[in-house]
């Protein structure tokens, strides 16, 4: 899989070099630690009461025995800034786990984070982070390192968050022992480990509610830790397990070694799995699985960061196919075997789990995750799935899954695509009436789709004589659509986000023809298909819909499609930019012009999406219906914009409105 600082310099935001996979930066430097003074035991720990009411102890609970207890707790006070400047404790410990090769007893390290200040009502909330690859050998452990080979600004997000942080380092790294290479049961057990030990550096103040996040290596941990939880620790209530990019199940590797099919990436990280397979079962014959240069830098191809980094590249590059092709088809036979055995899932989970997957994963076919997902709904596990087509290994980021463990924690409605089908999700109909003058049903399947087309990056502020409806303050010019009582979204950090089930909110003023600047960003996670997936929409006059939609490759009716005059008019191309991403709407309208009840002239829209022009002097042919032709209001000459509650948690900023003065005769 992806070494640790590439996967993680990307989930923390950072742009890497997928190609250094084969070349390992990772670098630890010197830790500067002291003991922490801890009493043996609980008769001797200071109790302290906090202003919460929770009674916590002020002293590591250092007597306790058994999985999770802790053998070592040293305050790390030469730690990265990013958590350094919060004020929180930072702790290397050495805790005792489970092998889940044969049971027995080991000691594994790592790192846990206790936030400032005082503890909420039932004590911190626990976000265990699983880590990507950092290698197979002792000094691949994240602890080493002063960053955490870079993932300290993740490790802050999650304290800045509220919750405590474990982070364990996985047998043999950090700590004596050895490291089987993607054996997630193991890893499970060390994860759930660590937030045992976390609890007992710091009792009562640390709650039993959890999370579980990981990507790359850390994924399948993750995956197995939402399995192994409730048997493992049925003391601890884990609420919900994100899964990135989780290597299920890689027993194809034995064969794509036979066949020589490997790229760079697959090549190393298989070479890997060889090593810590042999070390685990010394009776594997190597010399059926390595030859040539890959036999002779054996030990160099084993490194993974420091002083001899360049010499495990120089070591890849010389690898050839041939020289890792088993000898006998018994030996590809028995190697699967032997990778299939940790192959994931195992039972089911308890706790929901996120996973996500990419299309053009570098090391892992969406295939293998795909198969996966189907036997754990099939043995009962709740999945929300998400498949990022285009993305590759490094794709998929931890911000994408920072809301959804949010909402585990907050006890709100868990989506389970397991259950859902496709058609639960139409891209289009047959049966629906044909729109007057075309040739094209509401809503039809066939219609053709808008070209793609990529917008460049530019946003629009208000020009002097605009009308500001959100500058990220406060909702003063909006109301409830519902009774017209003060607008029930809310401002998250600047931006306007739609609480689901609240309703529709309208602007307190009505306008006539105007130029529209909205702003919105659908959910960065992108659950779901069709119209289930970011759905809302801007109304002018409170009756004409201008769609908006996650159309960034979602498949839907034309349409419905993003900046669609809805049920009417397609737009002409698909601007659309990818979920989680801020875009624009430029809209200039004139409504219709009414005599007597009926529309003596009708309304135009041009809209600009992204900055490209989707809608070009469009007519709207009458108020926005679903599945039926447009229907006629008789209104005056100005009416509210309207943005629409439909359930998923868009946001909205930068929103004002220009009126048009009518045209001189």
């Amino acid at each position: 899989m992806m070494t640790f600082n590439e996967r993680h310099s990307v989930l923390a935001g950072n742009r890497c070099d997928l190609k250094s996979v084969a070349e390992p930066v990772l670098r630890a430097s010197s830790q500067r630690s002291r003991f922490l003074h801890a009493f043996a035991g609980a008769a001797l720990m200071l109790l302290a009461m906090s202003a919460s009411g929770v009674a916590f102890a002020s002293e590591p609970d250092l007597a306790a025995t058994g999985p999770g207890s802790l053998v070592e707790a040293k305050t790390v006070t030469d730690i990265d800034e990013s958590i350094s400047a919060l004020g929180a404790t930072a702790v290397r410990v050495k805790y005792r786990s489970t092998s889940g090769r044969d049971g027995s007893s080991t000691v594994v390290s790592g790192m846990i984070f206790v936030p400032a200040g005082t503890p909420p009502p039932g004590g911190w909330p626990v976000l265990a982070h699983a880590h990507a690859t950092a290698g197979i050998n002792y000094e691949c452990g994240p602890s080493l390192s002063r960053n955490m080979f870079g993932t300290a600004p993740m490790m802050a997000a999650s304290l800045k968050m509220g919750y405590a942080v474990a982070a364990a380092d996985y047998e043999g790294l950090g700590a004596p022992g050895i490291h089987l290479y993607l054996d997630a049961k193991t890893e499970a057990w060390n994860v759930i480990d660590s937030v045992r030990a976390l609890r007992h550096f710091r009792p009562g103040a640390i709650s039993d509610r959890w999370l579980v996040f990981g990507g790359s290596q850390g994924g399948a941990a993750a995956w197995a830790t939402a399995e192994q939880a409730v048997t493992y620790a049925p003391e601890l209530n884990l609420l919900g397990a994100a899964a990135l990019v989780p290597p299920t199940d890689f027993s194809e590797y034995a064969q794509m070694a036979a066949e020589g099919s490997f790229n760079e990436f697959q090549k190393a990280a298989y070479i890997w799995m060889l090593m810590t397979q042999h070390r685990v079962n010394p009776k594997l014959g190597l010399d059926l699985y390595r030859r040539g240069s890959a036999k002779a830098n054996w030990q160099a191809l084993s490194y993974c960061f420091g002083p001899h980094e360049q010499e495990r590249a120089e070591a890849l590059q010389k690898v050839t196919a041939d020289e890792l092709k088993p000898a006998t088809p018994a030996a590809t036979r028995h190697m699967a075997e032997l990778l299939k055995k940790m192959a994931l899932p195992q039972q089911a989970a308890t706790a929901p789990m996120l996973v996500i997957y990419a299309g053009k994963d570098e090391f892992i076919k969406p295939e293998w995750t795909r198969t996966a997902i189907e036997k754990a709904c099939a043995m009962g596990t709740k999945i929300q799935e998400v498949f990022l087509a285009d993305k590759g290994h490094i794709g998929p980021s931890w911000e994408m899954s920072t809301q959804w463990l949010n909402q585990r924690l907050a006890g709100e409605p868990f989506q389970d695509t397991c259950s859902q089908k496709e058609e639960d999700f139409p891209v289009g109909y047959s049966d629906g009436p044909k729109l007057p003058g075309s040739p094209w049903r509401v809503h039809d399947e066939k219609r053709p789709h808008p070209a793609i087309v990529t917008p460049a990056a530019a946003e629009g502020k208000p020009p002097s004589d605009a009308v500001v409806l959100f500058d990220g303050t406060d909702l003063k010019e909006w109301v409830s659509a519902k009774d017209g009582s003060s607008a029930p979204w809310k401002i998250v950090d600047g931006a306007l986000q739609v609480v689901a089930g609240t309703g529709d909110i309208v602007t307190k003023e009505s306008f006539g023809d105007s130029q529209l600047h909205v702003e919105f960003a659908t959910p960065a996670l992108p659950i779901n298909r069709s119209q289930w997936r970011g759905n809302s929409g801007v109304f002018l006059y409170g009756l004409y819909e201008v769609q908006i939609l996650d159309s960034y490759q979602n498949l839907t009716y034309a349409d419905g499609e993003a900046s669609a005059i809805f049920g009417q008019s397609p737009p002409l191309v698909n601007a659309s930019r990818p979920p989680g991403e801020w875009q624009s709407f430029d809209i200039v309208y004139t409504g219709p012009r009414f005599k007597d009840g009926k529309v003596t002239t009708p309304g135009y829209v041009t809209v600009f999406h992204n900055g490209v022009i989707t809608q070009n002097h469009t007519q709207i042919l009458g108020t926005t219906l679903f599945h039926q032709l447009p229907g006629t209001a008789v209104h005056g000459p100005k009416g509210p914009i309207k943005l629409q509650d439909h359930t998923y948690p868009l946001r909205f900023r930068n929103i004002w409105i220009r009126p048009l003065q009518p045209t001189a005769p």
